[in-house]
């Protein structure tokens, strides 16, 4: 659906119920859930749901022994087979995993999972329960909205507070920013003075809320420093996928090179963008020039001192920006390749902290 602009929109017209235990659940995300759903229930026990028509329903897999919670879930689909079914649990064994894809569950969360990944996995329920037969969302109508719609919605029926997320590094460079101004093609936001100086003319940035089912992509147009304010204009909406990143990713420094060995054994010479522990973001030339999914070989001299970093690398994503064209690669390297790019990871980390400190 691409009509999931904010997806509290959708929410609220749904149930939610929660069976968990020791609160493993509610502590972690409740309030975000709560944030969302106005119809939500938390229990411990399985028999309370049975006789629950609910729409989506997150089970705790140490409330029982696994075998017991996925016969549960099997009885649940049986009764109620349009209920949405997430899963959270502390173990990511091919038991678990291989259950989970048996009983079409629509989302497997983790102890390491973020408020963004359970958003996903909501949303990916509403996709479900929209095409389904009678479903409740039917009788509602949600209006095709633009950019202004979402920024007007969280500025003015809601608490005001955005993310600002690094675009390609997938960092939020600036949490709890306010909306003070905007219009139909820009935004203004008040920022802290640390913040602010993490930002640049020209970036390209995303715009993020909890309420929100996609991200804005954004162009800081101005920074003024003296009333800590940063002036946005809209590019598009963007999927949160594109950008969010758990794995911190650093500015490459200019005096880096790469270059990259296609299939054909075909060099190409380029520079990295930015780098984490296993993804580069490089300049191509065009957007034909590679193909997602396709294998490569690369080289990669991060400065003047270091050795050259040699491994593989599979294309994940293609960009078109206003600054040309971009691609995302998931690298691998040998074991002690890995921990040279970590040392020089934890030295370029401390050298931006103690900048941002001046």
């Amino acid at each position: 659906m691409e009509n999931i602009k904010i997806i509290s929109s959708f929410t609220k017209k749904l149930s939610l119920a929660v069976l968990e235990r020791n609160g493993s659940i509610s502590q972690k995300f409740g309030e975000f859930l709560d944030k969302l759903f106005e119809n939500i229930s938390y229990t411990k026990f399985q028999e309370d749901l049975y006789e629950n028509k609910v729409d989506i329903i997150i089970v705790d897999l140490a409330t029982q022994d696994k075998d017991s919670n996925f016969n549960f879930i099997k009885k649940l689909k049986d009764k109620n087979p349009y209920v949405k079914i997430l899963v959270y649990s502390l173990f990511s064994d091919i038991f678990v995993l291989q259950n989970c894809i048996r009983y079409d569950v629509s989302g497997f969360l983790t102890d390491e999972s973020t408020k963004t990944d359970l958003k996903s996995f909501i949303k990916n329920c509403i996709e479900k329960i929209s095409i389904t037969v009678n479903n409740k969302l039917l009788n509602h109508d949600f209006p095709n909205l633009n950019i202004q719609d979402c920024i007007d919605y969280l500025a003015n029926d809601r608490d005001s507070n955005v993310t600002v997320v690094s675009h390609y590094k997938g960092l939020p460079i600036i949490k709890d920013a306010l909306i003070i101004y905007f219009d139909e093609k820009s935004v203004t936001l008040k920022v802290q003075e640390l913040q602010l100086r993490s930002l640049n003319k020209n970036d390209n940035i995303a715009l993020c809320s909890e309420f929100l089912g996609k991200d804005i992509l954004t162009t800081v147009k101005d920074i003024d420093e003296e009333k800590l304010h940063i002036e946005l204009t809209y590019n598009d909406f963007i999927d949160t996928f594109v950008h969010h990143r758990k794995n911190l990713r650093l500015d490459a420094e200019d005096t880096n090179q790469l270059v990259l060995i296609d299939q054909n054994r075909r060099k190409i010479k380029t520079k990295a963008l930015n780098i984490s522990t296993n993804h580069i973001l490089c300049d191509i030339v065009n957007y034909n020039e590679f193909k997602i999914h396709s294998k490569l070989n690369i080289s990669l001299k991060l400065n003047d001192r270091m050795k050259v970093l040699q491994g593989t690398a599979i294309v994940k994503d293609i960009f078109n920006t206003n600054n040309g064209y971009k691609m995302l690669m998931r690298f691998t390297f040998i074991q002690a390749e890995n921990q040279a790019l970590d040392n020089y990871l934890s030295l370029r980390v401390k050298k931006l902290i103690n900048e941002l400190k001046k």
